[in-house]
This record gives structure tokens, C-alpha cells and sequence, in this order.
């Protein structure tokens, strides 16, 4: 049972880029990934589909919430870029266009939700990850749920 219970949760625990980890449920309509820092750099072309959220599960868009830790600041606005897994190329591409912006976060405040990204045709993967800002410590989280 032990056995079981541990592939189940390896099979959806998605693999690291640098300093974030992915999660996703086991329906692929929410998941969050987790990052140390929030000034990821080592995302924009690699190849793997694993990262990211399918989007085939939201039709209708997706909302996303960024987070910091308790006792823990934002202390300069995030940039959270957004990045879409291409099948053509095999490779994942940033798309400034969808770029979100949060204010700082503060403790007691703790987490800041968009209104989210509207798919036209709900195919392949997206990712929302923090490449700038500055952390007081901890982790910074982004939340993902279809809407």
C-alpha cells in the first residue's frame, strides 16, 4: 500500500527548474508551483512538457494567485511572466503579453489574485513564474486554478 501511495504521489509531482518546483492535481484543473527566489532565469527555452499546466482542462481561462510566506515580504513588485509550451518548436516561449505585475506583498497580507489569462483555444501548457522582485526570505508561490 506504502508502494502505491508513493507512485501515486510521484506521478504528479512535476520536475524542478532551478529554484521552483511543480505540483498539479491529480484532474489537471489547479496546481502551484514554488520557487525560492523570484528571479528565475533558467525557464525560457527548455524542453521539457512536464513544467507547466495543460490548459485542454480550461476552457474558459485560468486564474492565478501569487503568494508569499507568513512572516515573509514582497518587498519590490514581481514580475510574473507568463510562458507557453509550443508543440511546433518543442520548446517553451515567453509571451509578454500576458506578463502580470503584482504590488509588494506584505505578511499580513500574504497573497494578490489575477483575474486571470482567457484561453481562445484551450491547448498545450502555460507557466507563470516570478522573474523579478525582490523576497525578503522563504518561498514565493503561484497558485493556478481553471476558471
Amino acid at each position: 500500500m506504502k508502494a502505491l501511495f508513493a507512485a501515486v504521489a510521484l506521478a504528479f509531482s512535476l520536475p524542478a527548474v532551478a529554484t521552483c518546483t511543480w505540483t498539479s492535481s491529480a484532474d489537471g484543473t489547479s496546481g502551484n508551483v514554488v520557487c525560492t527566489t523570484v528571479a528565475e532565469t533558467a525557464f525560457a527555452g527548455t524542453a521539457s512538457e512536464a513544467l507547466g499546466w495543460p490548459l485542454v482542462y480550461c476552457p474558459k481561462g485560468i486564474v492565478i494567485t501569487a503568494c508569499v510566506d507568513s512572516t515573509r515580504n514582497l518587498t519590490a513588485a514581481a514580475t510574473l511572466s507568463v510562458y507557453v509550451f509550443d508543440t511546433q518548436p518543442g520548446l517553451w516561449a515567453k509571451n509578454p503579453d500576458l506578463n502580470i505585475t503584482t504590488a509588494t506583498i506584505t505578511a499580513t497580507e500574504r497573497c494578490q489574485n489575477f483575474i486571470g489569462i482567457w484561453t481562445v483555444v484551450p491547448a498545450g501548457r502555460i507557466a507563470v513564474i516570478p522573474t523579478a522582485g525582490t523576497l525578503s526570505a522563504g518561498n514565493f508561490t503561484t497558485y493556478f486554478r481553471c476558471n
